[in-house]
């Protein structure tokens, strides 16, 4: 199962907060969250104010590596070149699936995607995520802000994802 969910930006952090609260508190599921546009270490401290159990969730960064070059290492987390290493989110993703089966990914988010790469690498790239993710069973919830709900690549995902959620 994969979802695309549509944020306005105003309320993006406080509906992101209850769709992992919904996957950690109710489901109690291991989750890889991808995130492209916050250093883990924000994450990191965003997740235990908000008192989320940091064994079930495992980071892919995207954004710490573009500012430090050797980041501290974390037992949960994996750190790619950029947020537009591509190549090295979908390699994170399939050892985190293989080693670690979480039942959930969250990619924060497509809308950032479409920043750092064209509209075709945005859409491969998110799509990949889906085939890689549906292989292993995981569920995917890939997040966008309601403002690049009308681009091609987004278009292009609300055909392949089993629902499109709009909040």
């Amino acid at each position: 199962m994969n979802f695309l969910v549509v944020l306005p930006y105003e309320e993006f952090l406080n509906k992101l907060t209850g769709i992992l609260n919904q996957v950690f508190q109710e489901k109690n599921e291991k989750m890889c969250y991808i995130t492209l546009n916050k250093p883990f270490m924000e994450v990191h401290r965003s997740l235990n104010d908000a008192g989320f159990n940091d064994d079930r969730l495992f980071v892919i960064d995207g954004v710490t590596k573009t500012v430090l070059q050797n980041p501290p290492e974390f037992p949960n987390c994996t750190y790619i070149d950029a947020p537009s290493d591509m190549e090295g989110l979908i390699t994170a993703l399939r050892r985190i699936l293989n080693e670690e089966k979480p039942a959930t990914i969250l990619l924060d988010s497509l809308s950032t995607f479409l920043v750092y790469s064209s509209q075709e690498e945005a859409f491969k790239t998110s799509h990949d995520i889906l085939v890689t993710s549906a292989m292993a069973g995981a569920i995917s919830v890939l997040t966008c802000l309601r403002d690049d709900a009308e681009s091609e690549a987004v278009e292009k995902i609300k055909k392949v994802v089993d629902r499109v959620i709009l909040l």
